[in-house]
């Protein structure tokens, strides 16, 4: 192996020898600034080359497959592909392969530097290994090509179909011979409705010919180096034509939080047909049921890492809340619409970002460094596709990371650019690591390609930021302490001078500067906001009615739990018991459900009185304004003819404000009675039932014969089911003959309370049925008591 890479490497210095003394090619292949226009050395020769150019997408994807043979009596590694310069300013994505043997490589694609002035550029493509004489290999060539369509019409309706023209050669532009060669082109649909027409060669009358979707104009016969044939297509594409002209994408790194961010801020544009009238929206949305494809943008989807949380997604204006994140165990998917569908022509920036586990892409290696593995390029992925102008990438370490370097599978050709700067944010004393890499000429197909990041991460570096943090807390509070010492020490030298004068002159000029505490001035400085303060007291007591809702519902779940219980026990007398609880239970829930049904009715009488304050503000805030624009003109133009107006109207605003504060006063008064009244005459009832409900259900319990049993001993037969089912019925006689205390009721303020309070409410009817539940037919019962008299 050895060997043969030495003859290699020998072979080819014999060639560039040669190369030097034969003068065939006086300047090759250096990269430097030339005087005259470049022209490659004739070593090869295309002797099959394939052209297949995919119009597919809203970019030109071009694959060459050539089959390259060197005929020349040495060896050579240099094979170029020209351009002109405009393509070559929108070329990237360069990706060369061995079609015969992939693991071949690598393939080093980079411009040649020649005449600025030249229409003609070269692109260098250095074979791993020089081809020997007479040798072939065969080359797959990739690349794309950016803003390569021409929307015709240029301008079209709402409603209409999208055509775009691509222009190119028939023949494969090549800087070598070529012996036979063919071109096709792909399209997204089979509407082409304009092409070039050529004529045919042998049994093909005429070039090209069409199979559904697919043109191929050849195949061709020998043609010479730098041979053209210029043809254009017109097709239809309904799809938008997405174009970014600038992304700027933050990746940033937290040690310290165990995330990494992301950000992506777009630049982007439609670069379709344009409108040839203005935007109608009812037209838009009656297309979207009859023509759900349209050449607008209306929607972006993007694929995110498995793990992805915390999306955002902000325009110039705010945030943007018609979006949609669904996250899972498979995938990640953040769905985006925009504020408006994007026609031919507009431009629409936005950012989106989102956060993730930094375990995900982050990893420590043995030696103690970290390795960072992100995709370089994510984006949206759409079905029309979405290319790429401008690319910049940054990656911001963790403060005093170092000895940063990077590898990505993106294709070099589109890096333009990479290099180590410095970033600054919050608590940064150095301000943080960022590699910066700018690329250029990228597509959505390259999207995912990864991006490896390696770096140190000193330990004093990682506690740099925790450390300043704690000792700037710790300056802050000895700095607090130091200032409180220093007018401690004033105050008290202060005091200390002041005790050679008279107790009273001290006490006197202790009164002069102190002012008083007084609860009146703290009640005053907010004595406009009453109606907040009535309504933080409405809302704390819904708050509360909703509490004794849910002790209601609870309380009934537990009774209806003690009798099932009850029953799977086996134990008659423990079955009874149980059930016959549990209906009191039920109705002392039933008792906290009306109880909080009271207190809702309280509530809403307080709001009356917050109403009615609402109402007199206006009163109040015209005569404030009346009273300070009179103070106005009195200190401008005390004469002014305006202040007799002015006194009018004040006088007019203090009497509607005097009945509108009388009302309120006299509202406030009887309403505040009436809902307290409410709520107190409903916790006497409340209390006096439950003591009632408490009581019955002692009796029951007395019931149950709790005497132990020797194991092997029978315990006698339960016989007390009459008599349990009587306490019920006296638990519901004493609760329909219960009456409010014969004071309260006499009481003028309190009769209609007590009379709301009073109503007949159905007692222990849900709970007699839940008691039901278990007792069996009349028939039954009446045997079953006979059986207890007879036992």
């Amino acid at each position: 192996m050895k060997t043969s890479r030495v003859v290699s490497a020998f072979l080819s210095l014999l060639s560039l020898a040669a190369a030097a003394t034969s003068g065939k090619a006086a300047s090759t292949t250096k990269n430097t600034q030339s005087t005259t226009p470049f022209k490659p050395p004739q070593f090869f020769r295309n002797a099959n080359l394939v052209h297949v150019i995919s119009l597919e997408k809203n970019y030109v994807k071009e694959n060459i497959n050539v089959q390259v043979e060197n005929i020349d009596k040495v060896a050579h590694d240099e094979y170029f592909v020209p351009f002109t310069a405009d393509q070559l300013s929108r070329l990237g994505g360069v990706e060369v392969k061995d079609r015969k043997d992939t693991a071949a490589g690598p393939f080093v694609a980079e411009a040649v530097e020649s005449d600025s002035e030249s229409d003609v550029q070269y692109l260098r493509i250095r074979l791993p290994k020089p081809l020997a004489p007479g040798a072939q290999q065969t080359l797959g060539i990739t690349y794309y090509l950016l803003k390569a369509y021409k929307p015709l019409p240029a301008s079209i309706k709402q409603e209409e179909q999208q055509y775009l023209q691509f222009s190119f050669s028939a023949y494969c532009p090549s800087a070598y011979t070529t012996s036979k060669q063919k071109t096709e082109v792909k399209f997204p649909s089979s509407t082409i409705p304009d092409y070039t027409k050529l004529p045919g060669t042998g049994d093909v009358a005429e070039f090209p010919q069409k199979q559904g979707s697919k043109l191929t104009y050849g195949p061709f016969g020998e043609q010479p180096a730098g041979a053209t044939e210029p043809v254009s297509v017109r097709f239809e594409f309904n799809k938008p034509v997405t174009h970014i002209s600038r992304l700027e994408r933050d990746i940033e790194v937290s040690h310290w939080g165990g995330n990494v961010a992301f950000e992506e801020r777009y630049t982007l544009y439609h670069r379709g047909a344009n409108l040839s009238s203005l935007f109608n929206r009812v037209k838009w949305q009656q297309a979207a049921y009859y023509q759900p494809n349209t050449w607008a943008l209306k929607e972006m989807k993007f694929p995110l890492r498995v793990g992805s949380a915390d999306p955002y997604y902000t325009d110039v204006i705010g945030n943007v809340s018609t979006s949609r994140f669904r996250s899972n165990k498979r995938e990640a998917l953040l769905e985006i619409k925009p504020r408006y569908p994007i026609f031919g022509g507009w431009k629409y920036p936005f950012t989106i970002g989102w956060n993730s586990d930094a375990k995900n892409f982050l990893r420590k290696t043995a030696a103690g460094g970290f390795v960072l593995n992100v995709p370089f390029l994510e984006g949206p992925r759409q079905p029309e596709g979405v290319e790429y102008e401008e690319v910049q990438l940054r990656v911001i370490l963790p403060e005093g990371a170092e000895n940063v370097r990077y590898h990505t599978t993106t294709p070099a050709q589109s890096i333009a650019s990479a290099g180590i700067e410095i970033h600054k944010t919050f608590l940064d004393t150095i301000g943080r690591t960022a590699l910066v890499i700018n690329a250029r000429n990228l597509v959505d197909d390259l999207r995912d390609r990864e991006l490896t990041v390696s770096y140190d991460y000193p330990l004093m570096a990682a506690l740099r930021k925790p450390l300043i943090v704690f000792g700037s807390a710790v300056a802050v509070f000895v700095g607090a302490w130091v200032g409180n010492r220093a007018l401690s020490i004033r105050s008290s030298n202060r005091s200390s001078h002041g005790t050679t004068t008279s107790t009273t002159s001290t006490h006197s000029s202790a009164t002069h500067h102190r002012k008083p505490f007084s609860f009146t001035s703290l009640r005053g400085a907010t004595q406009p906001e009453l109606s907040k303060r009535l309504y933080h007291l409405i809302k704390t007591s819904n708050t509360l009615v909703s509490a004794h809702e849910t002790a209601a519902r609870e309380r009934i779940s537990i009774a209806t739990q003690l009798s099932e219980w009850g029953e799977a026990t086996a134990d008659e007398a423990v079955s009874d018991v149980a059930d016959k609880v549990g209906v009191l239970l039920s109705e002392l829930g039933e008792q906290e459900e009306a109880y909080a049904a009271r207190l809702d009715e309280g509530r809403a009488v307080l709001k009356v009185v917050r109403d009615t304050e609402r109402s007199v503000q206006p009163s109040r805030e015209g005569r404030r304004k009346i009273a300070e624009e009179i103070q106005k003109v009195l200190a401008k133009e005390p004469q002014s003819g305006r202040l007799v107006t002015l006194e009018q109207e004040l006088v007019r605003a203090e009497a509607e404000n005097l009945v509108a504060e009388a009302q309120l006063g006299n509202v406030t008064r009887q309403k505040l009675r009436e809902a307290f009244t409410v709520e107190f005459l409903a916790t006497i009832e409340r209390a006096e039932k439950q003591v009632i409900l408490a009581r019955h259900g002692l009796r029951l319990l007395q019931l149950l014969d709790d005497t132990p049993v020797v194991p092997g001993d029978v315990r006698p037969p339960y016989t007390h089911g009459s008599q349990a089912r009587q306490v019920l019925n006296d638990a519901e006689d004493d609760l329909k003959e219960w009456r409010l205390d014969g004071a309260l009721v006499n009481d003028e303020a309190n009769k209609d309370a007590v009379a709301e309070t009073a109503a007949p409410v159905p007692v222990v009817s849900k709970s007699k049925e839940k008691g039901k539940r278990k007792e069996e037919p009349k028939e039954q019962t009446e045997d079953e008591d006979a059986r207890e008299g007879g036992g």
